[in-house]
């Protein structure tokens, strides 16, 4: 690399810096103090205007998704919906994942060398049979396969199934991976949880395979209102102070159904996004500008 590519690379560097750094901790602020007169300006002012992160509490309080959205009332409401399920090994979706692979030189050399160790031995003479039947067998058998390790960014399996069918998924796979023997998980996930702000192939079967396939109901497009329309009037259609702030409604709609094992890896929106957590919890982690400077 040349000093004038690494100089841009720096420079690139910096600006992501300034524009990710979020202090040291999130800031906590109740939705009535959003609902004032000024809440909107303040809004954007301290937090749209740096793009620093904050929670707002009780701003879903009111919501009729939190009395309804229960196993028994989705399945009636959209059981027959078509829905996109990305489905993993271990609930990391768009994450990078090791791949292994054979240096096809090294096997090579490690058979010419078995085999060169039989014909030495055999023409040397083995002193009894037993010596004979060992070396033939060390010539015969496959050489040991040496592995390199290397990793890439591994989009997730994507199906497309009806949202019943989805739901008997996802407590299959629960249920196989709590069992003895279910496939252990990674991450921080929350059971039923939208998102509203920025941002298939195929029609799949019901699998889990003990609890070793993971879905995760995570589709951007907008999926809560282009795939689950009839749920949206169980959620909040406006947000004055958040409307205000950004400057009109979202852009669009999702929600996302995934058990503790579920995760999405660590990136940077391009898009400011309000994410709203109604049932259950999840686990979000934020890096300071000094640690993503020294990330690998």
């Amino acid at each position: 690399m040349d000093a004038a590519a690494a100089e841009r690379l720096l420079r690139q560097l910096t600006a992501d810096i300034v524009e990710l750094d979020v202090g040291a901790r999130v800031e906590a602020l109740p939705a009535a103090a959003l609902s004032a007169p000024d809440g909107a300006a303040r809004f954007l002012r301290d937090y749209v205007g740096p793009n620093k992160p904050c929670i707002v509490r009780g701003a879903a309080s009111g919501w009729p998704a939190l009395a309804r959205w229960s196993p028994a009332h989705l399945r009636a409401r959209v059981g027959g919906a078509l829905v996109h399920v990305a489905v993993t090994p271990d609930g990391r979706a768009d994450a990078v994942a090791p791949i292994t692979e054979t240096s096809h030189r090294a096997v090579a050399a490690a058979a010419a060398a078995a085999a060169a160790a039989a014909a030495a031995a055999a023409s040397a003479g083995a002193g009894t049979a037993g010596e004979a039947s060992a070396s033939a067998s060390a010539a015969s058998a496959p050489p040991r396969r040496p592995r390199r390790r290397r990793a890439c960014f591994a989009m997730p399996e994507e199906r497309r199934m009806p949202f019943s069918d989805f739901l008997d998924f996802f407590f299959a796979s629960k249920a196989g991976a709590a069992a003895p023997g279910g496939a252990a998980g990674g991450g921080g996930g929350s059971d039923v949880g939208s998102g509203v702000g920025g941002g298939g192939s195929g029609v799949g079967a019901v699998g889990g395979r003990g609890g070793r396939e993971v879905p995760y109901l995570s589709y951007q497009n907008s999926n809560l209102s282009e795939e689950l329309g009839p749920l949206l009037g169980d959620v909040a259609r406006a947000v004055p102070w958040a409307e205000a702030a950004f400057g009109g409604p979202p852009e669009a709609v999702n929600i996302w159904i995934g058990d503790e094992r579920s995760s999405t890896s660590f990136h940077k929106g391009a898009r400011r996004a309000r994410r709203w957590r109604p049932l259950r919890r999840s686990m979000l982690s934020l890096f300071r500008s000094r640690q993503l400077a020294h990330r690998s």
